[in-house]
């Protein structure tokens, strides 16, 4: 993001999870790293923000091209139990355009994450 005086990519979403746990809004300040699908890009990698609750979870699928935009896609909320667990491994294949390394990030505060992450490590 040379000339815009922001960070790259990569160091916006490790400011974004050690800094502010409402992280989505957090790229609202960032109009210059959003984009929309282009069909001729190819994901670098994917990620799932997790906002994590007692009864249920919100995750955001998103994607960084090769051109280095972000692209994200609607929220859904699962279950937090064994069963939404693996709805969100359904969900997010069907998201996947082609294979790319993904993260699954979530805020780690209070006990309510632990399920999930030990099912997803």
């Amino acid at each position: 993001m040379e000339g815009t005086g922001l960070a790259p990519v990569s160091r916006i979403c490790t400011r974004i999870i050690a800094v502010k746990p409402d992280w989505l809004s957090y790229f609202s300040f960032f109009p210059l790293c959003m984009a929309t699908a282009h069909s001729s890009t190819i994901p670098l990698k994917y990620v799932v923000g997790i906002d994590i609750a007692k009864d249920t979870f919100v995750a955001c699928f998103g994607r960084i091209d090769t051109r280095q935009y972000l692209t994200f896609g609607k929220e859904t909320t699962f279950a937090n139990t064994p069963a939404g667990f693996v709805a969100l491994l359904v969900w997010t294949a069907k998201q996947q355009v082609v294979v790319a390394p993904q993260w699954f990030v979530m805020e780690a505060t209070g006990v309510y994450y632990e399920e999930l992450a030990y099912f997803l490590g």
